[in-house]
């Protein structure tokens, strides 16, 4: 049978999305924010699943002191809420619930269909109880085909240094406030990156290392010029900060008027960048500045949501950000964007 030649014309699109969750004792006070954050997160996955016309999947894992599989490859549209599985206690065997995942979702055949996997594992503190060893789950990271994704988010610097040594990619890995507002700003972060993954894999890229990034791999000058509008150079002035100082004090003391809001701060560091604002981009190499409703579309930023990113590398372009609030702190030697 093995030699049987076989042609096939599927072409659909197929995302496995995993998540990996801290269920340990730590995470009680966090139950409720869990529940709604995760089946909050299916939601959005069945919707935009059938707006981009793609099958997703879903896997779920909780660990503690053990390892639980509660929900394996199911349909995105046909889950229910996780409220009656997850119940929070004993210790974080993180390495053990990851290394599980990868172990159980690498059994999955992938014989027919255009197939991407992305996982994400949160967890509220460092790893203290799992049996594997962290060097094998490092490995076994090195060893996924080109089509995973791996993401983590962790509390704090201690716990990013260890998920980056368990093999996690540097610029996949964030950290989160672990209360439940933090949780769900994280909830916000985990959409936005699968947002970015899912339009990554329509145009057949299916793995990434920099998911949280802003993603810079359409803007390039011509479309730029193309999908925004120009904005008037007689209508705005771009002021370079010598100092850090607020965005009030500094726009009072350039234009030597009362501030008034719609200044614009450069995107600089990580950032949580609310629905609402605009976003403008200036090309450095053709002196002009862009805005419209297509800034964050063209940065694959969701449009109804917040999102907390990382600046990467953004070349011959300048990101600016609307700012609400006067104590804004404008960093020294970044820009400026008044308008007049």
């Amino acid at each position: 049978m093995s030699n049987i030649p076989c042609k096939s014309s599927v072409t659909s699109l197929i995302n496995n999305i995993v998540f990996v969750i801290d269920a340990s004792g730590s995470m009680s006070s966090l139950t409720d924010a869990v529940i709604k954050v995760f089946d909050g997160q299916i939601q959005y996955l069945a919707t935009r699943s059938t707006e981009l016309g793609q099958e997703t999947r879903v896997t779920i894992y909780f660990f503690d002191t053990a390892v639980e599989c509660c929900v394996y490859d199911t349909d995105v549209l046909r889950l229910p809420s996780i409220k009656e599985k997850y119940m929070p206690s004993g210790s974080t065997a993180l390495i053990d619930g990851v290394c599980r995942a990868l172990y159980d979702l690498e059994k999955k055949p992938q014989l027919y269909g255009d197939t991407a996997n992305l996982l994400f594992c949160i967890s509220d503190g460092g790893e203290n109880a799992s049996k594997t060893k962290s060097a094998e789950m490092a490995q076994k990271i090195a060893s996924m085909p080109n089509n995973w994704t791996l993401c983590c988010l962790v509390p704090d610097q201690i716990c990013a240094f260890e998920a980056k040594k368990f093999g996690f990619p540097n610029q996949n890995v964030v950290i989160w406030d672990t209360s439940a507002a933090g949780l769900h700003k994280a909830g916000d972060s985990i959409k936005a990156a699968t947002e970015a993954f899912m339009l990554n894999h329509a145009k057949g890229i299916k793995g990434s290392t920099n998911l949280f990034q802003v993603d810079m791999s359409n803007v390039t000058a011509a479309t730029v010029a193309q999908t925004l509008q120009e904005i008037d150079v007689n209508t705005y002035t771009i002021y370079e900060a010598q100092a850090d100082q607020s965005i009030k004090a500094f726009v009072e003391e350039k234009t030597g008027a009362p501030f008034v809001k719609g200044a614009c701060y450069e995107l600089c560091k990580k950032e949580l960048i609310q629905s609402y604002k605009k976003i403008f981009i200036k090309d450095k190499s053709a002196n002009k500045l862009y805005g419209g409703d297509n800034s964050r579309t063209l940065l694959k930023m969701p449009l109804n949501q917040d999102i907390e990113v990382k600046p990467s590398d953004f070349g011959n372009f300048l990101i600016f950000v609307e700012s609400t609030s006067l104590n804004r702190k404008i960093i020294s030697g970044t820009s400026v964007l008044v308008f007049k």
